[in-house]
């Protein structure tokens, strides 16, 4: 007797599990997904020469000085335009070579963000000196602190909340 009660309770174990597994009702791990780095916050002064939406955000290795990637009008800074004001924005980072710019492209290094105005050559060209003005050029910052928002200040870069 006790056998058979054993034979069934393992029977029935196996059938709930395979009703649970054919339902949707079970655990399953989401697969891994890359952030995207980007501005949601900017605010500069001291530059005149806007109204052609020309601010632009470059990422910039802090040893080699490679440009890893930028922000511009066509990713988000379009509408920055003025000094003194505070501008709300999603503005994601494109590679030199095209593509989105991730957290995990820069979590090993050292980085600095240049933001500049540009003149030149459109974001994701690169910063074209005598032509493009610096508006701010941080501090080296490590790449893995992006992996979160974090607020900065600099030269006159009053605020520039970036991030993933």
């Amino acid at each position: 007797m006790n056998k058979e009660i054993v034979k069934i309770a393992k029977l029935l174990g196996t059938f709930l599990l395979i009703v649970l597994f054919f339902s949707g009702c079970y655990s399953t791990l989401e697969p891994y997904s890359p952030t995207p780095l980007y501005i949601s916050e900017i605010e500069v002064d001291g530059e005149y020469d806007f109204g052609r939406s020309e601010v632009e955000a470059h990422i910039v290795d802090a040893h080699t000085g490679r440009l890893l990637g930028c922000a511009g009008g066509r990713t988000g800074l379009r509408y920055v335009d003025s000094a003194y004001v505070f501008y709300e924005v999603h503005a994601e980072f494109i590679r030199p070579e095209g593509g989105v710019l991730y957290f995990e492209d820069v979590q090993q290094r050292d980085i600095e963000i240049w933001i500049i105005e540009d003149d030149e050559a459109e974001c994701p060209g690169p910063f074209v000196p005598g032509e493009d003005d610096i508006i701010g050029i941080s501090r080296a910052i490590p790449g893995r602190d992006l992996d979160r928002m974090i607020n900065l200040r600099f030269d006159d870069v009053v605020h520039l909340q970036i991030g993933s």
